[in-house]
């Protein structure tokens, strides 16, 4: 999924580990993009904006940090929402929650809840969130980490896009998106190469499914051997070396940017391809058959 862009103006750089949480807000109010995008008082950022006719604006990179949450906040357990939630999806990183999380306003005031045009839009935003960063394990609201606030609010409709992306708090059950824990299963779906380029930040898991953190540096025109589908994701095989031992690893499909790999027309090219492209089907071959 692709969406307009309007950049936030307060971008708190890229997440030093995966995001592993969800995190929705209400926005008591309309132009949020608008407001976002000029000077907002506290330094307030969030990933995307739902606005009243259900259409989703990115205001930042995904592989970055926002800033919708007061670190400095602390919540109780009041019913639907409440610190356990917090704790259990972030787990050790709650205390400094805004880097992971991907976040969401919606349009809209709480004692109302969004509408089904933003119920849908706000949805298929978490869904495809999932098949971009395997490593989400729950879904939370606002007053998940805060007292001072009811946001996003308990109306039917918010329970709803809770249900819908997975079920409020920590998943219960392994995602059908993504791989987890090595229960996913890959399957090539394009045996073609192509040539990828992968910007810093950008998450890396391995072929069962386990993050391994994010880019450190660009990679650029790297041969891919091919295109693998992990649990309904679809995902690039490439060589990276994120604990400083070079490994097969699979990058998030349209964070890859893949592109054909051109036919060589010098001979010494054409054998430096041929080779990069044995190298690296050798390599994801190998980690396949680790898996069976």
């Amino acid at each position: 999924m692709t969406y307009p862009y309007v950049p936030a103006k307060y971008d708190y750089g890229v997440r030093t580990g995966p995001a592993l949480g969800l995190l929705f807000h209400m926005a008591e109010g309309g132009g949020t993009v608008g407001y976002l995008s000029r000077t907002p008082p506290r330094g307030v950022s969030v990933h995307a904006v739902c606005d009243v006719r259900g259409v989703v604006t990115q205001m930042l990179p995904w592989a970055h940090i926002s800033g919708s949450l007061n670190p400095s906040n602390r919540s109780t357990d009041k019913g639907y929402f409440g610190r356990s939630h917090l704790l259990a999806v972030l787990g050790n990183r709650w205390s400094d929650p805004n880097g992971a999380v991907l976040s969401m306003e919606i349009e809209g005031f709480a004692s109302l809840g969004p509408s089904a045009e933003q119920v849908d839009a706000a949805v298929a935003w978490g869904l495809d969130m999932k098949r971009r960063y395997p490593a989400l394990r729950g879904a939370l609201g606002h007053a998940d980490q805060t007292d001072t606030k009811r946001c996003p609010g308990t109306r039917p409709q918010m329970q709803a896009v809770f249900a819908r992306v997975g079920g409020h708090g920590i998943w219960r059950t392994p995602t059908t998106n993504a791989p987890a824990n090595g229960e996913g299963t890959l399957k090539i779906t394009d045996p073609n190469p192509a040539l990828v380029d992968v910007a810093k930040g950008v998450e890396m898991f391995s072929p069962s499914g386990q993050s391994l953190g994010l880019v450190s540096g660009p990679i650029s025109g790297q041969v891919s051997p091919y295109e693998v589908e992990v649990g309904g994701g679809h995902y690039r095989l490439l060589r990276a070396a994120p604990d400083g031992v070079t490994q097969v690893v699979l990058v998030h499909n349209p964070d890859a940017n893949a592109r054909p790999v051109p036919p060589p027309a010098p001979a010494d090219c054409a054998v430096q391809v041929e080779t990069a492209r044995r190298v690296a089907l050798a390599d994801a071959r190998a980690a396949l058959s680790a898996l069976r």
